[in-house]
């Protein structure tokens, strides 16, 4: 399977290494993995424009959106890490996600997506937003949904290692 990990987050924190996680569990079962580290990439907003549905789904802005394009399409699964920001997915990973706009036609295709977040507070209702608005996009491509993990209560970078959250990345990704 094709796996494309997005990543978002901009610290190297908590939801990195849930997302290292996944992939030590996806590799352990064979899968063919591919990590994009958003917060690396110049990737900006959609701009509504319309371009891309008059130009064979190729957007009208030429950045780094454009090296993930083949990719997006191509994979079997697409996985979601993110610390949470203010109630939300980064702002890096977000930018990604609204420019599937340009290609939304292609992605709807049989995917199967995780989402793997890290948030400083113990409070679910803090994650829902996020969990909300994957739920929503994913569902909207007909994406089967292969499991949500989240590890509250990560404000320094090491706190994920006090939680169960990575063993359950990396048998998420075992079992993808």
């Amino acid at each position: 399977m094709k796996i494309l990990v997005l990543t978002g987050s901009a610290r190297n924190g908590n939801s990195s290494k849930l997302a290292d996680a996944f992939i030590e569990g996806a590799k352990e079962a064979g899968h063919d993995i591919r990590r994009v580290d958003c917060a690396k990439l110049k990737v900006n907003g959609c701009l509504g424009c319309n371009y891309c549905y008059s130009h064979d789904s190729v957007c009208c802005q030429k950045d780094g959106f454009a090296d993930l394009r083949e990719d997006l399409i191509a994979a079997d699964a697409v996985i979601f890490a993110s610390p949470i920001y203010y109630y939300g997915l980064s702002s890096q990973l977000r930018a990604v996600i609204d420019r599937f706009y340009a290609i939304d036609g292609k992605l709807h295709a049989p995917k199967r997506t995780a989402l793997l977040i890290s948030l400083a507070d113990d409070a679910e209702e803090t994650a829902q937003p996020a969990v909300i608005h994957y739920k929503g996009f994913t569902g909207y491509l007909g994406w089967q949904d292969a499991g949500i993990v989240i590890a509250y209560g990560c404000t320094a970078p090491d706190d994920i290692l006090k939680t169960d959250a990575l063993t359950k990345a990396r048998e998420l990704g075992k079992n993808i």
